[in-house]
C-alpha cells in the first residue's frame, strides 16, 4: 500500500500542505503565519517541504496565473 510505504509521518505533512495550499489562496496570512499555524519549526522549511512536495515555493504557489 503506497500510504504504508511511505510512513504516516509523510502523510501528515502532505495533508498540512494541501491546508497550506487552501490558506495560500484563500488568506492574505504570510508564509511564517502558515508555517507556525500548521506547527512547521520554521518558515524556511516549510517552503522546503512545500517546493518538494508541490514543485513549487510557496510565493510561486499564491502568484496567480
Amino acid at each position: 500500500d503506497d500510504v504504508e510505504s511511505r510512513g504516516l509521518g509523510d502523510v501528515y505533512k502532505r495533508q498540512r500542505i494541501e491546508i497550506a495550499k487552501n490558506w495560500l489562496t484563500k488568506t492574505d496570512k504570510s508564509i511564517l503565519q502558515i508555517a507556525n499555524g500548521l506547527g512547521f519549526s520554521s518558515s524556511r522549511y516549510f517552503s522546503l517541504l512545500f517546493k518538494r512536495i508541490s514543485g513549487c515555493t510557496p510565493d510561486e504557489y499564491r502568484q496567480p496565473n
